[in-house]
């Protein structure tokens, strides 16, 4: 029998912000609980079930936030910069946290 298997594409978070020109977005809270910091990429929203919806993720640290973001993310796909002309719609991989770039 012959298998053939075909992955779905994985990356580091910033390897992807990358290759799209994408800025993360660290932002602070005033107020200081476990979820000092959130993080997303700026102009960014993902498109879910025909709508637009802002994510985001939360940490103690820029680096927590960071992760959380790329997974909450991860598989989806987001839109950049909607409602203008240089709108682009990207399809986001499967972001790993370590390795560096797995594919694609």
């Amino acid at each position: 029998m012959n298998i053939h298997t075909f992955p779905l594409q994985r990356s580091t978070i910033e390897a992807f912000a990358e290759k799209h020109c994408l800025v993360m977005e660290v932002h602070e809270r005033a107020t200081h609980g476990p979820a000092r910091f959130y993080a997303h990429f700026a102009c960014c929203e993902v498109a879910e079930r025909g709508m637009l919806v802002g994510v985001f993720g939360n940490g103690a640290t820029p680096e927590d936030a960071i992760a959380e973001y790329g997974q909450r993310i991860s598989g989806q796909r987001i839109v950049h910069r909607a409602g203008q002309p240089e709108r682009k719609e990207i399809s986001v991989p499967i972001i790993v946290t370590t390795g560096g770039e797995i594919n694609g």
